[in-house]
């Protein structure tokens, strides 16, 4: 006899249910969000599964690349499409959302989504986060030059290591500053060290 899971994923717990190939309800547990958690409940030699569907959200990629290794017969399903559905239901709860997810899957109710590979996923969060370190570079140069222009220090658009120099030139000129330009910098700087290594560690 063929089997089918739904499962509704939090943060913390996920809501497990099984049905058959008639929609009768087998199995309801709820386990921690963790891929060795919900194998040790789906691996059961009991189960044949043929399908089961989980919603595509911030964890559904990690659960989903580890059943997926583990040989089950996981779908990550669309979002909007699975929430128009169970919204219907009087009372929702983590666990009645289990059991509509479970026989949507089962009757085919469903629209799957494509989840990509872990080396793209890390790629991506890769080039995201150089990309937020370099903004951050360019907001500590562009902060120095529009403060020390309110007092007559102009540093102009320059390169990196030209506008260093500049405005260490500048602080000799007035000692007060040296402090804080120097700090301002070892943080520019530090933003910009971390985006080149962020590919090349990868």
């Amino acid at each position: 006899m063929d089997h089918f899971a739904g499962l509704d994923v939090s943060v913390k717990d996920t809501s497990v249910c099984i049905v058959d190939e008639v929609g009768k309800i087998v199995r309801e547990v709820k386990v921690a969000s963790e891929p060795d958690a919900l194998l040790t409940v789906l691996r059961n030699p009991s189960y044949h599964f043929k399908r089961i569907g989980l919603e595509a959200g911030p964890l559904s990629q990690w659960l989903f690349s580890a059943m997926a290794e583990a040989d089950l017969p996981v779908i990550c399903v669309e979002t909007r499409h699975m929430r128009a559905v169970l919204k219907a239901q009087i009372n929702k709860t983590d666990r009645n959302d289990a059991r509509g997810i479970a026989q949507m899957i089962r009757v085919g109710l469903y629209r799957p989504v494509h989840v990509k590979t872990l080396r793209s996923q890390k790629l991506r969060m890769l080039l995201t986060h150089r990309q937020l370190l370099q903004s951050k570079a360019i907001a500590v140069d562009n902060d120095l030059r529009g403060t020390l222009r309110n007092f007559g220090l102009k540093v102009g658009v320059l390169e990196r290591p030209s506008s260093r120099r500049a405005s260490g030139s500048l602080s000799k000129t007035c000692p007060i500053w040296r402090p804080w330009l120097n700090r301002c910098w070892l943080s520019g700087g530090y933003c910009a060290s971390r985006s080149l290594s962020c590919i090349a560690a990868f």
